[in-house]
C-alpha cells in the first residue's frame, strides 16, 4: 500500500515524465512527453471551460462541466488538508493548499501506519481515477486477470463512492479511443500498456487481449 499511497500523491501534485509513450525504437531518440500534475490539470480544466463556456457550457451530470471541476478540486483540497493535519504532515494552523498540502503528505508517507495508510492510500488513489476520468471521459471496459506490473499484482482496486461506502472495479482497465482500444490502464498502479504492447501485456496475462476480450461490458 505505500507504492500504491505514493504514486497516487505523486500523479496529484507532481510532474510525470511519459517514457510510456515512447516506442522502444525511439528511446533515446524521442524526449518523452512531460505530463502536468492531475491537479494542475484539473484546476487549468476547470478554469480554461469556465472562461470559454461560461454556465451556458457543455454539461456533465446537469452541470455546467466549470462547477463540476471546481466542486471535485475544493472536496480533494479539503481531504488533503485534513489528512496532512491528521496524519503531522502540516500544522493545524495552516491554510488549505492543494499542492502543499499533497507535497506534504508525499513526504512523510514512508513514516505513516501501515493501517492508517492503507485507508488512506484507498481514497487518494480515488481521487487520482476520479480526476483522470474527468479530464479524459473515454469509453473504458474491464480487462479480466492480475495486473503483472512490477510490484502491484492486484486484480481489483477500491474505493468510494459519494455515499462513502467502499465499491470495487477490476484493476486493469482498456482505453478506447473511437471504435479501437487506445491502451490498458492499472487504475491500482497506475502502469499504461499502450496499444503498441498489448501483446505483450496478452501473453503475461495468460491470455489474447482480442475484441471479444476487450469490448466485454462494463
Amino acid at each position: 500500500m505505500k507504492s500504491i499511497a505514493r504514486d497516487s500523491l505523486a500523479l496529484l501534485a507532481q510532474e510525470r515524465v511519459r517514457v510510456d509513450l515512447v516506442a522502444p525504437d525511439e528511446i533515446g531518440r524521442r524526449t518523452p512527453p512531460v505530463e502536468l500534475p492531475l491537479l494542475l490539470q484539473l484546476k487549468m480544466a476547470a478554469e480554461s471551460k469556465g472562461s470559454e463556456r461560461g454556465a451556458s457550457g457543455a454539461r456533465r451530470s446537469g452541470l455546467p462541466v466549470d462547477l463540476v471541476a471546481m466542486e471535485l478540486l475544493a472536496g480533494i483540497g479539503r481531504g488533503l488538508h485534513v489528512d496532512a493535519v491528521d496524519l503531522g504532515a502540516r500544522d493545524e494552523l495552516s491554510s488549505e493548499d492543494l499542492f502543499e498540502d499533497a507535497l506534504a503528505l508525499l513526504a512523510v508517507v514512508g513514516s505513516v501506519d501501515p493501517g492508517i495508510l492503507a485507508s488512506r492510500a484507498v481514497v487518494w488513489r480515488g481521487w487520482v481515477v476520479q480526476i483522470q476520468a474527468y479530464l479524459s471521459p473515454e469509453r473504458r471496459t474491464p480487462v479480466p486477470g492480475v495486473c503483472p506490473a512490477e510490484g502491484c499484482g492486484q486484480a481489483e482496486w477500491f474505493s468510494y463512492d459519494e455515499d462513502g461506502d467502499m465499491v470495487s472495479a477490476p484493476a486493469l482497465m482498456a482505453l478506447w479511443e473511437g471504435d479501437r482500444v487506445d491502451a490498458v490502464m492499472c487504475s491500482c498502479c497506475f502502469a499504461v500498456w499502450p496499444r503498441g504492447q498489448l501483446w505483450e501485456l496478452g501473453q503475461a496475462l495468460g491470455q489474447g487481449l482480442d475484441w471479444r476480450t476487450l469490448a466485454r461490458p462494463e
